[in-house]
Protein backbone atom coordinates (compact mmCIF):
# COMPACT_ATOMS: atom_id res chain seq x y z
CA UNK A 1 0.00 0.00 0.00
CA UNK A 2 1.58 3.09 -0.87
CA UNK A 3 1.28 5.79 1.26
CA UNK A 4 -0.42 9.44 0.37
CA UNK A 5 2.16 11.97 -1.19
CA UNK A 6 3.35 14.94 0.85
CA UNK A 7 3.24 18.19 -1.31
CA UNK A 8 6.52 20.47 -0.91
CA UNK A 9 4.27 23.68 -1.34
CA UNK A 10 4.32 24.84 2.13
CA UNK A 11 2.72 28.52 2.62
CA UNK A 12 5.53 30.79 4.27
CA UNK A 13 5.09 32.92 6.61
CA UNK A 14 4.16 36.63 5.34
CA UNK A 15 6.44 39.32 6.74
CA UNK A 16 4.46 42.78 6.56
CA UNK A 17 6.89 45.02 6.61
CA UNK A 18 8.97 43.05 3.86
CA UNK A 19 5.94 42.74 1.78
CA UNK A 20 4.90 45.91 1.74
CA UNK A 21 7.89 47.25 0.56
CA UNK A 22 7.78 44.81 -2.64
CA UNK A 23 4.41 45.52 -3.18
CA UNK A 24 5.14 49.55 -3.31
CA UNK A 25 7.43 48.19 -6.67
CA UNK A 26 4.44 48.11 -8.41
CA UNK A 27 3.21 51.99 -8.36
CA UNK A 28 6.84 52.75 -10.17
CA UNK A 29 6.21 52.34 -13.14
CA UNK A 30 3.63 55.20 -13.20
CA UNK A 31 5.76 57.83 -10.85
CA UNK A 32 8.36 60.27 -12.32
CA UNK A 33 11.74 58.59 -11.67
CA UNK A 34 13.84 61.19 -13.12
CA UNK A 35 13.32 64.62 -14.99
CA UNK A 36 9.50 64.44 -14.44
CA UNK A 37 9.33 61.27 -16.46
CA UNK A 38 8.01 57.79 -15.06
CA UNK A 39 9.03 55.11 -16.88
CA UNK A 40 5.56 54.65 -18.46
CA UNK A 41 6.10 58.35 -19.67
CA UNK A 42 9.19 56.75 -21.49
CA UNK A 43 7.41 53.80 -23.17
CA UNK A 44 4.74 55.72 -24.48
CA UNK A 45 7.05 58.89 -26.28
CA UNK A 46 8.93 56.17 -27.67
CA UNK A 47 9.37 57.40 -31.18
CA UNK A 48 9.10 54.09 -33.29
CA UNK A 49 11.04 51.19 -34.28
CA UNK A 50 12.21 53.54 -37.65
CA UNK A 51 12.87 57.13 -36.28
CA UNK A 52 14.57 55.79 -33.14
CA UNK A 53 17.78 56.23 -32.08
CA UNK A 54 20.33 54.63 -29.73
CA UNK A 55 19.41 56.83 -26.76
CA UNK A 56 15.56 56.22 -27.54
CA UNK A 57 16.23 52.48 -27.84
CA UNK A 58 18.17 52.75 -24.75
CA UNK A 59 15.06 54.97 -22.59
CA UNK A 60 12.79 52.15 -23.95
CA UNK A 61 14.59 49.29 -21.76
CA UNK A 62 14.90 51.81 -18.60
CA UNK A 63 10.86 51.82 -19.06
CA UNK A 64 10.26 48.18 -20.36
CA UNK A 65 12.18 46.82 -17.04
CA UNK A 66 10.29 48.04 -14.35
CA UNK A 67 7.25 46.22 -15.83
CA UNK A 68 8.51 43.02 -14.16
CA UNK A 69 7.20 44.87 -10.49
CA UNK A 70 3.16 43.98 -11.34
CA UNK A 71 4.05 40.16 -12.00
CA UNK A 72 7.36 39.78 -9.35
CA UNK A 73 5.11 41.27 -6.32
CA UNK A 74 2.36 38.84 -7.44
CA UNK A 75 4.62 35.83 -7.71
CA UNK A 76 5.75 36.86 -3.85
CA UNK A 77 2.26 37.24 -2.20
CA UNK A 78 1.11 34.29 -4.71
CA UNK A 79 4.23 32.18 -2.79
CA UNK A 80 4.03 33.49 0.64
CA UNK A 81 0.02 32.27 0.66
CA UNK A 82 -0.43 29.15 -1.21
CA UNK A 83 3.41 27.99 -1.35
CA UNK A 84 4.13 27.19 -4.91
CA UNK A 85 3.56 27.54 -8.24
CA UNK A 86 1.62 25.52 -11.28
CA UNK A 87 3.70 24.80 -13.77
CA UNK A 88 2.07 27.38 -16.27
CA UNK A 89 3.21 30.20 -13.60
CA UNK A 90 7.04 29.42 -13.51
CA UNK A 91 7.01 29.42 -16.74
CA UNK A 92 5.91 32.91 -17.09
CA UNK A 93 7.93 34.28 -14.05
CA UNK A 94 11.03 33.01 -16.07
CA UNK A 95 9.78 34.95 -19.12
CA UNK A 96 9.62 37.77 -17.39
CA UNK A 97 12.43 37.75 -15.66
CA UNK A 98 14.15 37.14 -18.98
CA UNK A 99 12.13 40.19 -20.18
CA UNK A 100 14.12 42.39 -16.70
CA UNK A 101 17.56 41.46 -17.73
CA UNK A 102 17.24 41.56 -21.45
CA UNK A 103 15.65 45.37 -21.12
CA UNK A 104 18.42 46.31 -18.80
CA UNK A 105 20.96 44.86 -20.90
CA UNK A 106 19.57 46.36 -23.99
CA UNK A 107 19.82 49.96 -21.48
CA UNK A 108 23.02 49.31 -20.16
CA UNK A 109 24.66 48.05 -23.53
CA UNK A 110 23.40 50.96 -25.85
CA UNK A 111 23.97 54.01 -23.55
CA UNK A 112 27.81 52.69 -23.02
CA UNK A 113 28.41 52.03 -26.42
CA UNK A 114 27.09 55.09 -27.80
CA UNK A 115 26.17 58.20 -25.05
CA UNK A 116 28.70 57.45 -22.87
CA UNK A 117 32.01 55.20 -25.11
CA UNK A 118 34.67 56.67 -23.39
CA UNK A 119 33.63 58.72 -20.68
CA UNK A 120 34.64 55.82 -17.60
CA UNK A 121 33.65 57.69 -14.45
CA UNK A 122 29.74 58.18 -16.32
CA UNK A 123 30.04 54.21 -17.49
CA UNK A 124 30.79 53.42 -13.64
CA UNK A 125 27.18 54.05 -13.13
CA UNK A 126 26.34 51.16 -15.73
CA UNK A 127 28.42 48.41 -13.08
CA UNK A 128 25.29 47.25 -11.24
CA UNK A 129 23.77 46.04 -14.59
CA UNK A 130 26.80 42.79 -15.50
CA UNK A 131 27.59 42.23 -11.80
CA UNK A 132 24.10 41.95 -10.58
CA UNK A 133 23.26 40.04 -14.13
CA UNK A 134 26.28 37.21 -12.81
CA UNK A 135 24.97 37.08 -9.29
CA UNK A 136 21.12 36.95 -9.95
CA UNK A 137 22.50 33.77 -12.10
CA UNK A 138 25.06 32.39 -9.09
CA UNK A 139 21.76 32.78 -6.94
CA UNK A 140 19.62 30.63 -9.39
CA UNK A 141 21.15 28.12 -9.82
CA UNK A 142 21.86 27.68 -5.66
CA UNK A 143 18.16 28.10 -5.21
CA UNK A 144 16.72 24.35 -5.09
CA UNK A 145 13.23 24.08 -5.91
CA UNK A 146 12.01 25.15 -9.00
CA UNK A 147 8.85 26.91 -7.89
CA UNK A 148 11.58 29.07 -5.47
CA UNK A 149 13.79 29.62 -8.32
CA UNK A 150 11.52 30.86 -10.73
CA UNK A 151 10.44 33.78 -8.06
CA UNK A 152 14.62 34.27 -7.01
CA UNK A 153 14.77 34.56 -10.64
CA UNK A 154 11.88 37.94 -11.09
CA UNK A 155 13.43 39.11 -7.92
CA UNK A 156 16.85 39.14 -9.42
CA UNK A 157 15.99 40.21 -12.64
CA UNK A 158 13.95 43.04 -10.79
CA UNK A 159 17.24 43.98 -8.50
CA UNK A 160 19.44 44.04 -11.79
CA UNK A 161 17.19 46.73 -13.32
CA UNK A 162 16.24 48.95 -10.44
CA UNK A 163 19.64 49.02 -8.59
CA UNK A 164 21.16 50.05 -12.26
CA UNK A 165 18.17 52.59 -12.62
CA UNK A 166 19.06 54.21 -9.49
CA UNK A 167 22.40 54.19 -9.91
CA UNK A 168 22.60 56.05 -13.46
CA UNK A 169 19.65 58.63 -12.22
CA UNK A 170 21.15 58.84 -8.70
CA UNK A 171 21.66 62.91 -8.84
CA UNK A 172 18.11 64.37 -8.61
CA UNK A 173 15.74 61.85 -7.85
CA UNK A 174 12.22 62.22 -7.92
CA UNK A 175 9.47 60.05 -6.18
CA UNK A 176 9.71 56.98 -8.60
CA UNK A 177 13.62 56.85 -7.62
CA UNK A 178 12.75 57.16 -3.67
CA UNK A 179 10.16 54.60 -3.73
CA UNK A 180 11.86 51.86 -5.85
CA UNK A 181 14.70 52.40 -3.54
CA UNK A 182 12.55 51.31 -0.99
CA UNK A 183 11.10 48.31 -2.75
CA UNK A 184 14.58 47.08 -3.35
CA UNK A 185 15.54 46.77 0.39
CA UNK A 186 12.57 45.25 0.36
CA UNK A 187 13.11 42.02 -2.15
CA UNK A 188 16.74 42.16 -0.54
CA UNK A 189 14.94 41.54 2.54
CA UNK A 190 13.19 38.73 0.73
CA UNK A 191 16.06 36.69 -0.06
CA UNK A 192 17.66 37.40 2.81
CA UNK A 193 15.01 35.96 5.16
CA UNK A 194 13.56 32.77 2.68
CA UNK A 195 16.18 32.00 -0.18
CA UNK A 196 17.12 28.57 1.20
CA UNK A 197 19.77 26.70 1.48
CA UNK A 198 20.69 23.10 -1.09
CA UNK A 199 19.53 20.40 0.73
CA UNK A 200 16.88 23.01 3.20
CA UNK A 201 13.97 20.36 3.87
CA UNK A 202 11.36 23.39 2.87
CA UNK A 203 12.21 22.98 -0.61
CA UNK A 204 13.52 19.26 -1.06
CA UNK A 205 11.12 16.91 -2.98
CA UNK A 206 9.51 14.66 -1.26
CA UNK A 207 8.58 11.34 -3.25
CA UNK A 208 6.09 9.16 -2.32
CA UNK A 209 7.13 6.14 -0.15
CA UNK A 210 6.25 2.72 -0.97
Amino acid sequence: MNAPVISDRVARPVNPVIVILVLAATVTPFLPFALDTSPIDVIRDFHGWRKADSLDWALLGAGLGFLTTLPMAAALLWWRIKGGFASWMRIGAVAVAIHGAGATLLFATLLATNQLRGDWAQLAYLAPAPVLFVAGAWLIRRTPGADRASLVALEAAYLMHAVTLLAVFSRGPEAGWWVTLLSVAGVVGELATDTPRPGDARDAPRPANS
